[in-house]
């Protein structure tokens, strides 16, 4: 996928990677690599949700349904997340 993400485009996470909640935070390793990845609150949100193929699009509708943020702002804000989680095959295009 390239740094600009398209709005329609489906993402699914990594299920080959093994995953567990702690206190509300993810905490996900990616056995190739032997790599640890914490994920806050509302990363492990994004993670739970992106357990079956969803759009970009729907996913930022469904995250300012549930949190007090305006479309522009959880796009601005979950486009570079979604890109690092792509460059560290957390989550992948479907």
């Amino acid at each position: 996928m390239s740094n600009h993400f398209l709005l329609d485009q489906t993402i699914v996470r990594n299920s080959e990677l093994s995953f567990t909640e702690i206190d509300g935070e993810t905490v996900v390793m990616n056995v190739e690599t032997g790599n640890y990845y914490g994920i806050d609150e509302v990363g492990s949100r994004i993670w739970e949700l992106l357990k079956e193929p969803l759009s970009i699009k729907d996913l930022c509708v469904s995250l300012t349904e549930e949190y007090d943020a305006d479309l522009e702002t959880i796009q601005g804000d979950l486009l570079p997340y979604l890109q690092e989680l792509i460059t560290e095959n957390l989550i992948k295009e479907v």
